[in-house]
């Protein structure tokens, strides 16, 4: 039975009349609606209460102090992204101002308290808070007040990483060493007319005086990394940096990897590159920078990731190593940075804490004795832009859509696949341009090759010309085709005999050279008839500049921070050097520009003229399936289905090891 008092009334009623007015607010007066938690009075009893974004009242309390716990979970979910006030804007603490002058519960005056998270929850496990976020114990609650709570706002961060792999055989810095050595080429060289003949010769073959990641330009992968923004966005609380990861088979300042190169084995390979970037290269670019800014933690990553070439197999296979992962070399590495630290609760599985922001590849190509993951499902990031080769056709360099089928009918919402006009390093860089040389660079631009060539055996017959025979009838349909599609002006034969025979073929000329031998047999000769399609032509490397332009703009639109585009900058331009030519690129780049901002599949091949296509590949459209010998046959040959060049495409298989 309860205790009377002496006037008949029931003291432990009479202690339950008491009141708190409370309104828990962050440092720009926001509330924070729909955050439970635990109010316990002076007598022990607890109260479920739940935070709205104006105050609440709590009656039936008992006299004196008043604890107030906060659900740990969700608090920290939401508190930790409330940014602290700058004082920039004056209203904040006129709106505040306001509030406290507004009377409580009962008219009663406001008191405004100002804690850290650390003084409204109970940290559980392992859980730390950044130093400045730590409890208090400057929180005081009395009953029978009326309370505006403000809380210490969290100074996190987002990183915006990019990472940019670059090609198979593409390395920057090799390729920057390279350029060095053929400007010296050139100039004492190629271009001093008392130079020995057998030098001046190689300079009109094309043959550089480097090879493999030397002899190659800088790729669309290295020109977004340099136009990729290393700065700390003060107004959006981001820090983005790009990494750059050398390419499948190279290594600064060594020979190629025969075997990396081949088939992406070795340190060197698909997969190594994707540890690499986890284990020690995000790692050792964010020691570098991060100690120049004052924050509390990392509150999210977001990620744009860019490849070309095997590169883009790699960039896809990171996708799929970090993506909704918690199990790569990320987990390990980052915490291990001095000073590093994410908020509270950061779950490498939660795309609200990890996202894969922009994946912009290039013409992506495996051909890897290794498994990697490749297909990229639906929901792997927030944009997907796959720019591919329209005039790939080597039997080595299938392509890897980014559409569920190989016929590209089938494409995730966000996703955009775009065909167009050019060769493999045409799409995704490497080939080099005047701008790269201040010397006469006729020799660097020489494309001279064997695309195919032609054996038939027959019996000899007295008159019969050597043309005529099903070799060269071959060969010549191959070299028709080649004149009609616009990689020559005109078709010229020699045959072995000849006064030309040894002559090189002109600029432009798509070359048949027949050459013929005798096997005796018993009672007849067999004649054996060897038909080379050759072609031979200057050919400038601007053209992958538009693909570049397309991905900037498409990342640009999607959020990832580069530079200003400058069309003076020497690796952007697309006006030619020492040179003119019935066509230009600018206008071929705006008509195509903003194609891959739209989702969809995209065959931009057919939306240029026929004409204009044609000077296109005859000045700007390396052919890359060549076979001028038993190793770059194996390497480079034409994939031939009926006769025909025609590529190879694999359908994009989310899941499945490729």
């Amino acid at each position: 039975m309860a205790a009377l008092a002496g006037d008949g009334t029931c003291i432990e009623c009479e202690a339950l009349t008491h009141w708190i007015e409370l309104q828990v607010i962050d440092e720009h007066n926001k509330g924070f609606a729909g955050i439970k938690g635990l109010l316990t009075d002076g007598a022990g009893t607890e109260y479920e209460i739940t935070l709205k974004d104006g105050p609440i009242l709590v009656n039936k309390l008992a006299p004196g102090p008043v604890t107030l716990v906060l659900d740990n979970e969700t608090w920290l979910a939401e508190a930790q992204t409330r940014k602290p006030d700058d004082g920039s804007d004056p209203e904040i603490a006129a709106e505040l101002d306001k509030n406290l002058s507004k009377p409580g519960n009962k008219a009663s005056v406001k008191v405004l308290q100002s804690v850290t998270t650390g003084d409204l929850i109970v940290l559980e496990g392992e859980q730390k808070l950044p130093e400045k976020h730590v409890a208090t114990g400057c929180l005081s609650l009395i009953a029978d007040n009326s309370y505006v709570i403000k809380v210490a706002g969290f100074n996190y961060i987002t990183l915006r990483l990019g990472v940019f792999f670059d090609g198979t055989g593409n390395n920057t810095e090799n390729a920057l060493n390279g350029q060095q050595e053929i400007e010296e080429w050139l100039t004492k060289v190629c271009n001093d007319p008392t130079e020995l003949e057998e030098n001046l010769e190689l300079c009109r073959e094309g043959q550089l005086p480097v090879e493999g990641s030397y002899a190659n330009d800088k790729t669309n992968v290295e020109k977004l990394y340099a136009l990729y923004l290393n700065q700390f966005d003060e107004a959006n609380s981001q820090l983005a940096t790009g990494i750059y990861v050398e390419g499948i088979g190279t290594t600064e300042g060594e020979s190629d990897n025969i075997l990396g190169s081949a088939f992406s084995l070795g340190d060197t390979s698909i997969k190594a590159r994707v540890e690499q970037v986890c284990e020690v290269l995000i790692k050792d670019e964010l020691e570098k920078i991060q100690g120049n800014i004052e924050y509390d933690g990392v509150l999210k990553i977001i990620f744009d990731v860019f490849g070309f070439s095997r590169g883009a197999a790699a960039a896809r296979h990171f996708v799929n190593t970090i993506d909704t992962k918690d199990d790569h070399g990320l987990v390990e590495s980052l915490p291990t940075i001095n000073g590093f630290s994410f908020k509270l609760g950061f779950d490498w599985t939660k795309r609200e804490d990890s996202r894969i922001g922009f994946v912009g590849i290039f013409d992506t190509v495996e051909s890897a004795v290794q498994d990697t993951l490749l297909g990229l499902s639906e929901d792997c990031a927030e944009r997907v832009v796959h720019l591919c080769a329209g005039d790939e056709y080597r039997k080595n360099f299938p392509l890897t859509r980014i559409t569920s089928d190989v016929e590209g009918r089938k494409i995730a919402p966000q996703f955009t696949e775009v065909m167009l006009p050019g060769a493999h390093s045409d799409v995704g860089g490497g080939y080099r341009s005047r701008h790269s040389y201040s010397a006469n660079a006729d020799a660097a631009m020489i494309e001279g090759s064997r695309l195919r060539y032609f054996v038939c055996s027959e019996r000899e017959e007295a008159g019969k010309l050597h043309t005529d025979n099903k070799a060269y009838r071959d060969a010549l349909s191959y070299a028709k085709l080649k004149l009609s599609e616009g990689w020559g002006d005109k078709i010229v034969t020699k045959v072995k005999g000849d006064k030309s025979y040894n002559d090189d073929f002109a600029f432009g000329e798509i070359g048949l050279k027949v050459k013929y031998r005798f096997i005796r047999r018993k009672n007849y000769k067999r004649k054996v008839i060897h038909v080379d399609v050759m072609l031979k032509r200057m050919v400038e490397g601007e053209l992958s500049r538009i693909p570049l332009h397309m991905m900037f703009e498409a990342g640009y639109q999607a959020g990832a921070p580069f530079k200003e585009w400058k069309e003076s900058n020497p690796d952007l331009k697309l006006n030619l050097k020492d040179r003119s030519l019935p066509i230009e690129l600018k206008g071929i780049d705006s008509q195509l520009l903003k194609s891959a901002c739209s989702s969809g599949v995209l065959d931009l091949r057919n939306q240029i003229d026929n004409k204009k296509y044609k000077l296109i590949r005859r000045y700007y459209c390396h052919h890359s399936s060549k076979n001028n010998g038993f190793v770059d046959g194996i390497v480079n040959s034409a994939n031939i289905v009926n006769d025909l060049p025609v590529r190879e495409y694999l359908a994009n298989t989310p899941g499945e090891e490729s």
